[in-house]
């Protein structure tokens, strides 16, 4: 076990240099109109000997050997590589990028964005910034870099929202955007379960403290037509579509009239 872990971590550094990520985008839906008005750009390993890698197998160990933002870099030169001129062209629309604790401890995501976005016509509203709770952990440090961020002008997405990080006072203490609720509790709904109603509070503190909100992995019809009842901003998951290719992903928001 130990040497197929040592193998698989010195195979990351390997795909880095040898350039074997690649993006796929999972469409974002404004939810009262159903148009596609942008996306989430996920990381996708794909191995020379042909099988996909998912993230939740290799990102712990990206972070776990200190590549989580180099792996994040390529994230970002990749997204203004291939969504450039859908962004220029479609100035309502955003692409969001995750970024990790380490990226947002250390700083640097924003001056990579910021010399990105100096040789760019995408402005910086088109760029959403996700991070999960995990980034509260330091809550000071944070604050400061999330104040710059929203001042530069990019918007800020907390992911995973409630399952992370038990103290919520950071929502009146750092400036956000956005809440992203996690498929967990979208997937609970209706269903009588212990969460059942976890995604009926985060919709109601949030809108009470003016943040938008975006349900991922919706799947079925129900649950859209709920959260659409309850006024949620934005919708991601299967129902819509599954994470596509840049050209796909083009494609499927002109048929949705992106806006």
């Amino acid at each position: 076990l130990l040497k197929k872990t040592l193998a698989f971590k010195n195979d990351l550094h390997e795909a880095l240099n040898n350039k074997e990520f690649f993006i796929h985008y999972q469409p974002i839906i404004h939810t009262a109109s159903g148009t596609c008005c942008g996306a989430e750009a996920l990381i996708r390993w794909q191995r020379p000997n042909g099988p996909l890698v998912k993230p939740e197998l290799f990102i712990p160990y990206a972070e776990e050997i200190g590549i989580i933002s180099s792996i994040t870099k390529r994230v970002i030169d990749l997204v203004f590589e291939e969504m450039e001129q859908f962004l220029i062209q479609n100035k309502e629309a955003h692409i969001s990028i995750n970024a990790s604790a380490e990226d947002i401890h250390n700083g640097w995501v924003l001056e990579l964005l910021e010399s990105k976005i100096a040789k760019s016509k995408i402005t910086k509203q088109q760029i959403w910034i996700e991070l999960t709770e995990r980034t509260f952990l330091k809550m000071e440090e944070v604050k400061k870099i999330f104040i710059q961020a929203r001042t530069l002008g990019y918007v800020v997405v907390v992911d995973d929202f409630g399952t992370g990080f038990s103290n919520l006072s950071y929502l009146h203490n750092v400036p956000l955007d956005l809440l992203k609720i996690d498929k967990s509790f979208i997937d609970s709904l209706g269903m009588h379960s212990v969460t059942s109603n976890v995604a009926d509070h985060i919709i109601e503190m949030a809108q009470g403290m003016n943040l938008q909100i975006v349900a991922e992995g919706v799947e079925t019809q129900a649950q859209y037509d709920y959260l659409k009842e309850k006024k949620v901003d934005y919708i991601q998951g299967y129902l819509f579509s599954k994470p596509l290719p840049a050209r796909e992903f083009i494609k499927f928001a002109a048929q949705r009239n992106i806006g």
